[in-house]
């Protein structure tokens, strides 16, 4: 999960890419607010590897391999979107 620092930090563009050139400001970034019953759904959503659909719900899916990563840890590493 990104944390709401983590998420100030990236949009007053104080977050540096592999190249050390910073990411651009965020011009209209909306405050996340936490919702502690819906990381449970998820969690438990992805624990049992469901594919259908959500009734009234979008989700965003990404499945790795298990054969093609060591252990959970490189799993997570190859999906983070913010590199």
């Amino acid at each position: 999960m990104i944390d709401q620092s983590f998420r100030s930090i990236l949009a007053q563009g104080q977050v540096t890419k592999r190249n050390k050139n910073y990411m651009p400001r965020a011009s209209n970034m909306i405050e996340l607010k936490y919702d502690c019953t819906l990381e449970v759904a998820a969690r438990d959503r992805a624990q049992s590897c469901a594919t259908n659909e959500i009734q009234g719900g979008l989700e965003n899916k990404y499945m790795v391999a298990v054969s093609r990563v060591q252990d959970r840890v490189e799993a997570m590493a190859k999906v983070r979107w913010f590199e």
